[in-house]
């Protein structure tokens, strides 16, 4: 039978002003010590600054109970691997530690606040609000370097930076959890596995103002040069100002991850692989990724590139089951000298929405448009394409559905081909683009390019 320790009996006091650090970290100790068991919060508001979690110790939030993060910075304490960041401005502190930890879990269907707003202030000049200070704090909640980590049906919510990060950990897993940040923040990404191994993460509800889930692989902090691998993600609904799934950051390796029943309902991209974020780093190989039975809407459904400058491949990457409404242009590339390689996308239906008004880019494009990230010339997410490959080789596409619902003039093409080898594509349907489009299929630089057939049974235009 579990042993329990209720946090109130070493002087927890739930009322939402008395600070709690002492005393849970008193209870997580004498748990530790006697060699495991549950630490106990019963309902009741509970104001904290940082306290860590050790072996086979389970933080267990009954329903009703609340963990809030105090406003004070003072309060906060860094783990072995936090890093400061000047860009996003914080502290490399966190509210929930776990160090070198074995055998250690959050639990329940209680709630960990992050208290973001006592860290951002109203701004005259912008709708959002602004960091407060010189620093806000870190990771709300951090797993680093630990071994049998389980986190499950916990809310989090209200991260001044991050929510849940797990940081170069093994056997890792993640569910039913549920992520909330307060959308008028900045950079409060939902959950993020970097130069993790074993991970599983299924059935969470995710809405976050930045990324959702991330796939990182920075692991040159923590030493041990772990790459991120072995990683499955399902049935999960996501919900974001920025990308449903976004794969890269770092200078370690991405392989052997499962993406699988999935819905973005939102995303300004849904799927974004990025190898090379940062010339601050020297970028991500991403390899063996799957993305099967997914739901999106969001104005670009996928962006794939090594990102420009880098010099580690995006390989082996499969899309299959995808059903997707975008208001601007799929992009998948490689960068010259780099080229991504071995994408196979199947049984894919992308609808292009209306509201893009981007006629006057018709002639400006940027030719190599990963150099700038996601944008085109006048720095918006207008780009007047249905699909748009470049720098690609040994790939394969296979009944893929590209239907243009708002018929405007706006649109190019509804394939985009540029600088690719060896690309075979089969039953095609394009819908919608034949009066509207300058031409349906804009190709230069093409090496070894198999289109069967162009006919009616495979290719129908409408």
């Amino acid at each position: 039978m579990p042993v329990y320790y209720n946090v109130c009996d070493f002087g927890a006091v739930g009322d939402g002003k008395t600070n709690n650090t002492k005393a849970f970290q008193v209870a997580i100790d004498e748990c530790a010590k006697a060699g495991g068991g549950i630490v106990l919060l019963p309902p009741g508001n509970y104001l904290t600054g940082t306290f860590f979690l050790k072996d086979n110790v389970d933080f267990h939030l009954t329903g009703g109970a609340i963990v809030t993060g105090s406003s004070d910075l003072n309060d906060y304490k860094s783990s072995l691997y936090s890093q400061k960041s000047l860009n996003d401005r914080t502290s490399g502190t966190h509210l929930i530690i776990a160090q070198k930890a074995n055998n250690v879990s959050i639990s329940g269907t209680g709630c960990i606040d992050g208290n973001a707003l006592a860290f951002f202030e109203a701004k005259p000049e912008s709708a959002k609000l602004a960091i407060k200070g010189d620093v806000r704090t870190s990771q709300m909640v951090i797993f680093c370097d630990c071994e049998n980590v389980k986190v499950s049906d916990v809310l989090f919510r209200n991260s001044p930076y991050w929510h849940l990060f797990i940081y170069g950990c093994r056997k890792v897993q993640i569910h039913g959890i549920r992520i909330k940040s307060n959308p008028d923040t900045c950079t409060n990404d939902g959950l993020d596995i970097d130069s993790s191994m074993d991970v599983v993460v299924s059935d969470c509800l995710i809405e976050s103002q930045d990324d959702c889930i991330t796939l990182r692989a920075n692991n040159q902090p923590i030493g041990n040069r772990q790459n991120c691998e072995n990683i499955s993600v399902t049935n999960c609904i996501l919900k974001t100002d920025c990308c449903g799934i976004r794969v890269g950051v770092g200078s370690g390796e991405v392989r052997n991850a499962v993406f699988s029943n999935i819905i973005i309902k939102k995303a300004k991209i849904g799927i974004d692989i990025i190898g090379l974020w940062t010339n601050k780093l020297s970028g991500v190989l991403v390899e063996n990724i799957i993305f099967s039975n997914f739901i999106i809407h969001a104005n670009i459904p996928f962006f794939i590139t090594p990102g420009y400058g880098s010099t580690k491949p995006v390989k082996n990457i499969f899309f299959n089951n995808i059903m997707a409404s975008a208001m601007s242009c799929c992009y998948l590339g490689g960068v010259p000298g780099n080229s991504t390689s071995e994408i196979y996308i199947r049984d894919m239906k992308i609808v292009m929405q209306p509201g893009i008004d981007n006629i006057h880019e018709r002639n400006d494009m940027i030719s190599e448009w990963a150099q700038k990230g996601y944008t085109s010339a006048s720095n918006s997410m207008k780009v007047p394409y249905g699909l748009w490959i470049e720098h690609v080789e040994n790939s394969e596409f296979k009944n893929i559905q590209i239907i243009l619902e708002d018929q405007k003039d706006i649109w190019l093409n509804a394939i985009k081909i540029n600088d690719v080898k060896n690309l075979k594509f089969e039953s095609i349907v394009l819908r919608g683009f034949a009066s509207y489009c300058d031409n349906l299929w804009s190709n230069e630089r093409i090496d070894d390019f198999t289109l069967k057939t162009f006919n009616e049974k495979n290719i129908s235009v409408e």
